[in-house]
């Protein structure tokens, strides 16, 4: 299993390149014309590419449920959030964090072959996205697409992709940024509830918490998104520090073991006593208390999205 550093390794590495594509577009611009001139256009230029960079490596929901239901996880639909709720909720930010949260459950049944249940979260986002004035693409199509192919499982994947793909990529040129970021931190807390809750110890599930470690990348890309267009207010700053705890809990998840080995030689002819230490690398071991730690705040974040407190 590669490391949870090396998977964020991967995320800087991608975003690097952004940033050295930006840089070169800078000495082109610069070039072109006196410092002066081309200062606030070319700082423009650089936050517009890395900003672009980012926004492109945000997978749709569709990829982060397949990813539950292609690695064997255990479908539990008292995982799912109570669409009866939805009703209850009047602020827009809550109802784009909630929105992304019936995004992820809907895809979930959808891949667990739970037509008949999908459906009724397919209408609670249409009501989501009615509230949210983003109805364009959650058309009727799709929902007698869904109706006709409840018990195909294979039909209702191929529309939950489209529909994945095709709403969701455009959430942010129908309610722009700030709704966007908030709608896939809803659908990203809600996919790694569903995984983490899937999962009671690490033991004989090490391959399972693999895959969840995994999603560790997708979660830092959507909390990097979240924190440039999230409102300016202490609520969305406190659910921003408490995302970055969950990620904290990715990279303590999967920490090397190492143990330290001291040996003291002397020296012949010598009276000095000399100190030599080296560092054994042991099999990395995932520690089931971290585990247990990072799906607490998990469940944390998801609890405080209900109860409306970001």
């Amino acid at each position: 299993m590669i490391p949870i550093n090396s998977f964020f390794s991967i995320n800087e590495f991608r975003k690097n390149i952004v940033r050295v594509l930006a840089l070169s577009m800078l000495v082109v611009t610069y070039s072109c014309g006196g410092p002066s001139a081309n200062k606030n256009s070319a700082d423009d230029m650089a936050n517009d590419s890395i900003t672009a960079g980012m926004d492109y490596l945000l997978p749709t929901p569709e990829e982060l449920i397949s990813n539950l239901a292609d690695n064997n996880f255990t479908f539990n639909d008292k995982n799912l959030l109570d669409i009866k709720s939805i009703d209850k909720i009047t602020l827009t930010r809550y109802r784009a964090l909630y929105f992304g949260i019936t995004y992820s459950d809907f895809l979930y049944l959808s891949y667990f072959n739970k037509g008949y249940k999908a459906l009724d979260y397919l209408n609670a986002l249409k009501k989501l996205s009615t509230d949210l004035g983003i109805t364009n693409n959650l058309n009727e199509e799709y929902l007698n697409r869904m109706e006709k192919n409840l018990t195909n499982v294979d039909s209702l994947k191929i529309i939950s992709i489209e529909l994945s793909i095709e709403v969701f990529k455009n959430i942010e040129t129908l309610g722009g940024k700030e709704l966007y970021a908030q709608i896939g931190i809803g659908t990203i807390i809600e996919a790694l509830y569903l995984a983490t809750q899937s999962i009671e110890t690490v033991d004989g599930n090490e391959e399972l918490v693999a895959r969840v470690v995994e999603m560790g990348l997708f979660f830092d890309n959507y909390m990097e998104n979240y924190a440039q267009y999230k409102p300016k207010d202490d609520a969305a700053n406190q659910l921003l520090t408490d995302l970055n705890a969950i990620k904290d809990g990715f990279y303590a998840l999967n920490e090397d073991t190492k143990e330290l080995v001291v040996e003291k030689k002397t020296i012949k002819d010598s009276v000095a006593l000399l100190t030599f230490s080296k560092s054994e690398s042991q099999k990395t071991k995932l520690n089931n208390e971290k585990f247990v730690g990072l799906k607490r705040q998990i469940e944390h974040v998801r609890t405080l999205i209900f109860e409306q407190k970001y």
